[in-house]
């Protein structure tokens, strides 16, 4: 992320930041009171996304769920146990650790609720972690609808640096593969739990894995035949160069013109056939 010349203008963050943090400008703000009533409408429209009963029960078992982060190509890169609870922070906090443990920095990390969920990056043990690993953080694009448009406008990939057309939601296409694990894994112990979740998740990066290598070798054979044409096109225009030699820059185009007019003809007639 850039930094932001002013901090009164950044999304949201902590007015205690020190100075020293101004090259993550997401995570280095002052709260003014547009920015803090944006983010507590995020906030309270994802808390209210379940109904109460259900956010209760989470209690009720050792192991609600997973929680897991993924790259852009589908592959799980950490996956994690929920303990007595739903989704929170802590699972999020814990698995951006291991991603710095285990990768370069300059991360762009999508999450629900990542506008807010900066606030508690920039009071924990992790921010000197992400400063010096310059994370970056992104409300993925469909999750981005719920949020207003100040905090869309800030965090939405949209509008973000280097993110492409990553829409960050590769968990949901994730989860919506691995729900076939239910039927399993309900009533089995710890160990056939894990075993089956570990078993879905391999076959699941070896399937992302030859998608991938499928993809790449596309490409590169497009590259080929892309260079190979080129070459064609070369050789079949040095006959120009007899006419073009010593013509008027006028003359000359008009040459070239004609030539690759009737290159292009050709080819669409080929095409035709």
């Amino acid at each position: 992320p850039q930094p932001a010349s002013d901090p009164s203008e950044s999304p949201i963050g902590d007015s205690n930041v020190v100075d020293d943090d101004a090259d993550i400008a997401w995570l280095n703000t002052a709260e003014n009171g547009e920015v803090v009533e944006a983010l507590d409408v995020c906030v309270e429209r994802w808390k209210s996304a379940g109904p109460e009963a259900r956010k209760k029960m989470f209690a009720l078992f050792a192991i609600a769920g997973v929680f897991l982060s993924v790259c852009c190509h589908g592959h799980v890169l950490v996956i994690c146990d929920m303990i007595c609870s739903g989704e929170l922070m802590k699972y999020l906090m814990a698995v951006i650790n291991r991603l710095f443990d285990s990768y370069r920095g300059d991360i762009a990390l999508g999450y629900d609720i990542m506008c807010a969920f900066v606030k508690t990056l920039a009071n924990s043990s992790l921010k000197q972690r992400v400063i010096g690993m310059r994370l970056q953080g992104v409300v993925p694009a469909f999750h981005g609808h719920a949020h207003n448009r100040t905090c869309q406008c800030h965090w939405h990939p949209m509008y973000m640096d280097g993110v492409g057309l990553e829409d960050f939601e590769e968990c949901e296409r994730t989860f919506a593969k691995s729900n076939e694990l239910a039927a399993v894994t309900r009533l089995a112990t710890p160990y056939h739990r894990h075993q089956q979740i570990d078993e879905h998740f391999r076959f699941h990066d070896d399937d992302k894995y030859a998608c991938t290598t499928g993809h790449v070798n596309a490409i590169g054979t497009q590259w080929l035949e892309y260079f190979e044409e080129c070459e064609r096109t070369f050789a079949k225009s040095n006959e120009l160069a007899a006419v073009t030699r010593l013509a008027t820059p006028y003359h000359r185009h008009q040459q070239i013109d004609e030539h690759f007019r009737f290159h292009d003809d050709d080819k669409y007639a080929s095409s035709g056939e």
